[in-house]
């Protein structure tokens, strides 16, 4: 796992539910969480390179990469860079061009300041678990002179992904919605399934209800491993029924594995 600003313990359910099944290793990127910071300009391929690194020093072949937020586009560069080391990729949360993020919520950027983070959860948790608590001002000038340098990725680099890849974003995220349906369509998505060759390797999950920051602590947003590829479900759920209870309780449409026979009975219920 390779994230930006959250530490591990804010990911709430999402590290049990990955760990029931596998090792899992999470990584506080440079100068995030405990990860004091070096002298060395951000930079997403020095990142990248970094969990590379440290994959290969303990020992693992490959990797199913997981990266949220600043962490998915390190993600993304990994499985670009460094293919023989990615099994499955996993994209929350991000975009690989500008051109998906909301218009406007870039602009104004180089005019922010460290203070205006003061007192937000990122800020708050940073002043609790680094090491070096003083350089928060030091990172966020690194953060935004990266963001300033951002370079899109090519279409033809994300076509040119080998590794099955799963996208999920909030439906109310950084990210447009339409973004994520243009990469998943580049990742030979968006197809009738149901016709020969039948479902793509790569899927697509967009959580309702769900913002940039929520999106860390949803319960839905939990893995199961299959054979063919990872799918989304409420770590709370044993059964699909136990999935309709769940969703009934708390609102939300239920885990993207249950049938279409039994989504629809979820429906009739809710309308009931």
């Amino acid at each position: 796992m390779a994230r930006s600003r959250p530490s591990a313990p804010r990911f709430g359910e999402l590290l049990p539910s990955l760990a029931e099944h596998r090792k899992v290793v999470a990584f506080e990127l440079q100068g995030h969480g405990r990860t004091a910071d070096i002298d060395r300009p951000l930079g997403y391929e020095a990142m990248a390179d970094d969990v590379v690194a440290a994959i290969e020093r303990l020992g693992l072949e490959r990797a199913d990469i997981f990266g949220y937020s600043m962490g998915a586009f390190v993600a993304l560069k990994i499985a670009i860079s460094h293919p023989d080391r990615v099994r499955k990729l996993v994209f929350m949360s991000a975009t690989y061009a500008l051109s998906g993020v909301h218009p406007g919520l870039m602009d104004g950027l180089g005019e922010m300041t460290p203070e205006m983070m003061h007192g937000s959860p990122w800020h708050e948790e940073y002043m609790r678990i680094a090491p070096r608590p003083d350089d928060f001002a030091t990172l966020f000038a690194r953060k935004t002179a990266m963001d300033q340098e951002f370079h899109d990725l090519r279409s033809e680099d994300i076509e040119a992904l080998e590794a099955p890849t799963l996208v999920i974003l909030g439906d109310s995220d950084l990210a447009r919605p339409e973004h994520a349906v243009e990469m998943f369509r580049l990742l030979g998505g968006g197809v009738f399934g149901d016709m020969p060759p039948g479902l793509p390797a790569s899927q697509l999950a967009v959580l309702p209800g769900t913002s940039h920051v929520s999106i860390v602590s949803e319960p839905i947003c939990c893995f199961r491993s299959s054979r063919r590829s990872s799918t989304l479900r409420c770590p709370r759920a044993r059964s699909c029924d136990d999935r309709v209870r769940l969703s009934r309780r708390c609102g939300r449409i239920p885990c993207a594995a249950m049938s279409g026979i039994r989504m629809m009975r979820w429906n009739l219920r809710r309308s009931s």
